[in-house]
């Protein structure tokens, strides 16, 4: 590609980049702040004086709820080179599959994209994000891995080095979960749970710039934060305590069970919710 066909294609991304701006009705001073950039860099790439770097498409396609294909608008040969998907966690062996699997964006899941903080009042709040997206926030024992079949994320029960594994395509937001075929029907809800909650941190990762394939031990608290307050809402544990009455040791391996938790996760999430 020479100069003058690198000139045309900023120039075109240029203008789709104003285009999404004005139809979402920011100023270009909001939108920098929101993509972190400074406005100066955000009116040069406007003006198709440079080329946005990877990490400023997928900011903007977060912010404008779109594609990167939306915003390069290429030929279906060069998106296949700007998917570029992500290993999150678990079994790396995996990328084939992932890269093999059907494409369908009609079918993608909208989480909430937010920012938040690595303690246990910000996952009760992204729990229930979650559960008010996915229109299930009052039913007590969610089944995820069919519901995020339902909601377009591929759950694929595959021979893993792990017990879990997750894959998330950055720029289309298309994300796979596999999970071992040995795990039992509670313990695959768990770990599926678990997958949703490395997905929403890795998205936030990305939002922040920082790397979302590390798990340092805040990081690895917070999704097992996430997991337990998706499982077990407090609303729900309540309503289950307030039939049952306050848990005993006669009644905590019920109520772990009724939960699909294991009893050291009952009793974490008992202590985060202050019953204990």
């Amino acid at each position: 590609m020479n100069m003058s066909e690198d000139k045309d294609i900023a120039v075109e991304i240029g203008k789709r980049i104003a285009f999404y701006r004005h139809q979402n009705r920011f100023s270009q001073a909001a939108l920098a702040k929101l993509i972190g950039i400074r406005q100066a860099p955000l009116s040069n790439l406007e003006k198709g004086k440079c080329l946005p770097s990877t990490r400023v498409l997928l900011k903007l396609s977060q912010v404008f709820h779109i594609s990167v294909d939306q915003l390069l608008d290429l030929p279906l040969a060069a998106r296949t080179q700007c998917q570029a998907i992500v290993h999150v966690y678990g079994d790396d062996a995996l990328a084939a599959h992932c890269h093999s699997w059907p494409h369908d964006m009609q079918t993608l899941v909208r989480l909430p994209r937010i920012t938040f903080e690595l303690h246990g009042s910000d996952a009760e709040f992204i729990a229930h994000k979650i559960r008010n997206t996915f229109g299930c926030e009052h039913i007590l024992k969610l089944d995820f891995v069919s519901h995020l079949s339902w909601e377009g994320i591929h759950v694929i029960e595959e021979a893993l080095a792990s017990t879990s594994a997750l894959y998330w395509n950055a720029a289309t937001d298309e994300t796979w979960i596999f999970l071992a075929p040995t795990l039992t029907p509670e313990e695959k809800n768990y770990h599926a749970a678990y997958a949703l909650a490395r997905l929403v941190i890795a998205r936030r990762d990305l939002i922040l710039g920082e790397r979302w394939d590390a798990l340092p031990m805040p990081k690895d608290k917070m999704a097992r934060a996430i997991t337990l307050a998706l499982l077990m809402p407090n609303e729900l544990v309540s309503r289950y305590m307030a039939r049952t009455g306050l848990p005993d040791p006669n009644r905590l391996e019920a109520m772990a069970s009724f939960f699909g938790v294991r009893h050291e996760d009952l009793m974490l999430r008992l202590k985060m919710l202050g019953m204990i």
